[in-house]
């Protein structure tokens, strides 16, 4: 299975797009967001040319009915975008894929989980205080990269299923059939929580 993660930090986006995506008449400029849609679009475009070995032209991405992109089937590649403040994350590989970065920022967790499994609320109750923020970041990243994964986004009520809790689980508890997707998790600077959802 081909796996492949790129972290860009989204002032390089700004700094070399700001003129491309400016309107020269009324120097009016579009939002942070799109920005970062369109270029990140783009670079993901480049990827896919480089490892396909086609033209820009020789392939589309495409959009299917619930806003997930995707490359034409017959090349095989998938790929999944997220966005969080200084950092864009973008996932390549050969079978479904969704990724999710979220900024650690102090929010009322325990209110918010009420929407997670009971597992997973359960678990929350139970660690540690200085933890339980964070952990709950973990848990958020894991459950959107899983929705992404799918790619029918917040139709998958986020109480349907659970991500792993417990050290050295790493696969979705889910009653969808056929799948048995793996999430991996991670820090960046201790600041952005990263998962990664991918089949196995």
């Amino acid at each position: 299975m081909m796996i492949e993660l790129y972290i860009i930090n989204s002032s390089l986006i700004h700094k070399s797009s700001e003129d491309l995506y400016c309107d020269q008449d009324t120097r009016s400029y579009q939002s942070d967001r799109s920005l970062l849609s369109k270029a990140s679009s783009e670079i993901v475009r480049s990827l896919i040319a480089s490892k396909l070995n086609l033209n820009l032209n020789e392939f589309n991405i495409q959009i299917d009915k619930y806003g997930k992109k995707f490359v034409d089937e017959e090349h095989g590649i998938h790929f999944n975008i997220s966005y969080s403040d200084e950092w864009i994350l973008i996932g390549i590989s050969n079978s479904s894929i969704g990724v999710d970065i979220e900024k650690l920022r102090t929010i009322d967790y325990k209110n918010i989980s009420r929407h997670f499994s009971m597992e997973e609320q359960r678990y929350l109750r139970t660690v540690d205080s200085h933890i339980g923020e964070k952990e709950f970041y973990r848990i958020w990243t894991g459950k959107e990269s899983f929705v992404k994964y799918l790619g029918k986004g917040l139709r998958i009520p986020l109480d349907s299923f659970s991500i792993p809790l417990k050290p050295g689980q790493c696969h979705v508890e889910t009653d969808i059939d056929g799948i048995t997707p793996k999430i991996i998790s991670f820090t960046i600077n201790h600041e952005y929580y990263v998962s990664i959802c991918v089949d196995v």
